[in-house]
């Protein structure tokens, strides 16, 4: 593990990032002038059959606010009086001439009492997101489960730094603004496929506008429409300048046809991943971060008995102490945290190293000397070699309470270190080996199952210290369990993190108690509403459906495919190479057979289908390694899956 702060490295990343970036700004001619060619022709295709009708406003809400504030007009329009609400829902009903509807447009326009301009801020608004849905009734939410998917977002027009692109994403540091002023605008969502209307009649619109501030609209309507945009997915002055032939363009309008193509084609897509990790990292090593501060009150607060609980009828006071039936604290009085410390690690006080060193034993071996982890007291279990753990327990106290000294004594001592393998009459004298007379075995823990899968396909970030991280989560999972909130904690859009983020060990995981990390609770990781001790180990079906389909696993595997193709040698080489860094052991006879064949069966299904291999290996964010075919790349990542899979892989045995 490297520490957080280190000089060395921080000025070898500034170096990177100086030559990513020089990358990322080198000039793409060819592949520019096909992207260009690619905005002309679709241009050329907008407002093919292009038609718009209003849709029929049924009902308004927003979270948390008052319902006078939003007004239906009898023309249709949602009238919003007041900037300080996040989110409106609007439930409407499609109008009946389309029976099939292409996309939706959400139309902005100047309200007297925003001042006859578009919205409370600057004349304007920022929205974060948008939701839809259809329905065959109305309804009065969006079903965070089944929204309509989008095709394409495009807008009338947008300021800078507020571009229409930034809807696609939950993060409310970013959003798409147009122009202040009273000139109407509007956003246009078109659908991944047509929407039958005398099917599904109802269409629920979710808004969301919770980049701060009043950044709220006054005035806006829904329309249906059919045939393609008209709108450009191009800024004005960038497409304007596309228009003119390459030599005839100004030196500032050629600098912004090439800034837009760089920061948004996907020819430099992976120089912008690289350049957007290294500037992470670089802030992780170099920026401020804070820390929780404590410090003695110069006027302690008095505690009382209250008369039956009741705050406001305190009896005598009371002063801090211990209980009774434990070790006195060294001293009477004036007692402070600092008291509470040292007597917390004192020599007299053998409790705090006993229930430590239970703990760490816990860890490896799955199950305590003493089982009641978290009960020491008269209601626990007596634990089955109480010598041995008075000698753990003063070991660690003479030791300094090193704790890296404990685990190494524990993990190489030869009870640890013996085989799992076990007899018919073993079990029948020790079923659930409590004198040890065989190595253990369980599952490993949520968190384990994932750092070790990141540190097996080299993506494991080994840093330490730093801000909690938001890794990958299926779907926007957040808005079932939480309201339109100003902190993390009750935001109720999750906004992953990018970069060496995702890759960093799970004790850095950002954790929402209402909703668990999906790939760790899925391995019995407890929700933290409460501290637990001793977790539950289960095996169910969805485990090994996580480690198939979740992005972390799925693009782990995809690395640590890399890993197995860069070595020299034949595919046998590589499949016992593979085998040994999941499973720490050569394959058997038995399995090398059964690995080759699986291989096969893989390169069957890629071979010739470089699309499919293409659209699996695209999971998670880091590039395609260019070096190997996609096919190829796709059967070796399936391969490694497998192994990740394997239960000899996610259990300590």
């Amino acid at each position: 593990m490297t520490p957080l702060s280190n000089p060395a490295e921080a000025e070898q990343v500034k170096a990177d990032l100086a030559a990513a970036e020089a990358e990322l700004a080198k000039p793409r001619p060819e592949a520019q002038a096909a992207w260009e060619k690619q905005q002309v022709e679709a241009h050329a295709q907008s407002g093919k059959d292009f038609a718009t009708a209003a849709c029929q406003l049924l009902a308004a809400t927003t979270p948390n606010g008052s319902p006078d504030s939003l007004r239906i007009t009898p023309d249709s329009a949602l009238e919003i009086h007041g900037g300080s609400y996040a989110a409106y829902t609007v439930s409407s009903k499609l109008p009946e001439s389309m029976k099939t509807v292409h996309g939706v447009r959400v139309v902005f326009e100047p309200a007297a009492h925003a001042g006859n301009t578009l919205g409370y801020s600057e004349g304007t608004f920022v929205m974060t997101t948008v939701n839809l849905v259809a329905t065959s009734f109305q309804a009065g939410n969006v079903d965070p489960n089944s929204p309509l998917p989008l095709r394409r977002i495009t807008a009338s027009d947008q300021r800078p730094g507020f571009p229409v692109s930034a809807v696609w994403s939950s993060d409310t540091a970013t959003g798409w603004s147009p122009p202040g002023g009273s000139q109407p605008q509007h956003l246009t969502l078109t659908f991944a496929k047509p929407l039958d209307a005398s099917q599904f009649p109802y269409l629920t619109a979710e808004l969301v506008f919770n980049h701060g501030g009043a950044s709220n609209p006054g005035r806006l309507r829904l329309e249906a429409f059919v045939g393609e945009t008209n709108d450009s997915d191009l800024p004005a002055d960038v497409w304007a300048a596309v228009q003119i032939p390459v030599d005839q363009r100004s030196p500032e309008q050629a600098a912004r046809v090439q800034a837009h193509f760089r920061d948004f084609s996907t020819d430099c897509a992976q120089a912008r991943y690289r350049v957007a990790n290294l500037r992470e990292r670089l802030s992780v090593l170099t920026e401020k971060h804070s820390v929780l501060v404590m410090n003695e009150s110069a006027n302690p607060r008095k505690t009382h008995i209250l008369e039956r609980g009741v705050y406001s009828s305190p009896l005598e006071e009371v002063q801090p102490d211990t209980p009774g039936f434990l070790p006195r604290l060294a001293k009477n009085a004036p007692l402070s945290r600092l008291d509470l410390a040292e007597w917390t690690v004192s020599r007299e006080n053998p409790l705090t190293s006993r229930v430590a060193v239970n703990r760490f034993w816990e860890l490896a071996f799955g199950r305590g000397l003493s089982t009641s982890t978290a009960d020491f007291g008269s209601q626990g279990v007596w634990p089955t070699h109480p010598e041995l753990l008075d000698w753990l327990a003063v070991s660690f106290m003479e030791s300094g309470w090193n704790v890296k000294q404990m685990l190494k004594t524990i993990l190489m001592s030869r009870t640890y270190r013996q085989s799992s393998r076990t007899t018919a009459e073993m079990l029948q004298v020790d079923p659930l080996n409590e004198w040890y007379a065989r190595g253990p075995r369980f599952r490993l823990s949520a968190e384990s199952i994932r750092d070790q899968a990141l540190a097996i396909s080299g993506l494991l970030v080994q840093r330490i210290g730093g801000p909690s991280v938001k890794i990958y989560q299926p779907g926007d999972l957040w808005r079932a369990v939480s309201h339109y909130g100003s902190t993390p904690a009750t935001s109720q859009t999750f906004v992953q993190d990018h970069g060496e983020k995702l890759y960093r060990r799970s004790l850095y995981t950002y954790w929402k108690r209402t909703l668990p990390p999906t790939n760790l609770a899925t391995f019995d990781a407890p929700n933290r509403e409460v501290c637990t001790v001793g977790r539950s180990n289960t095996n169910t079906p969805l485990q090994a459906l996580v480690l198939l389909n979740d992005p972390q696993f799925v693009e782990a595997a995809r690395h640590f495919a890399i890993r197995m193709l860069q070595l020299q040698g034949d595919d046998a080489t590589r499949l016992r190479y593979g085998f040994r860094a999941v499973t720490a052991r050569e394959p058997s006879d038995q399995e090398m057979p059964l690995l080759t064949q699986a291989l096969q069966q893989e390169m069957a299904k890629f071979s010739g289908q470089s699309a499919m291999a293409q659209s699996y290996l695209n999971t998670g964010e880091s590039g395609i390694d260019p070096r190997y075919p996609v096919e190829q790349q796709a059967a070796w990542s399936a391969l490694a899956q497998i192994l990740f899979n394997l239960s000899e892989t996610i259990t300590r045995n």
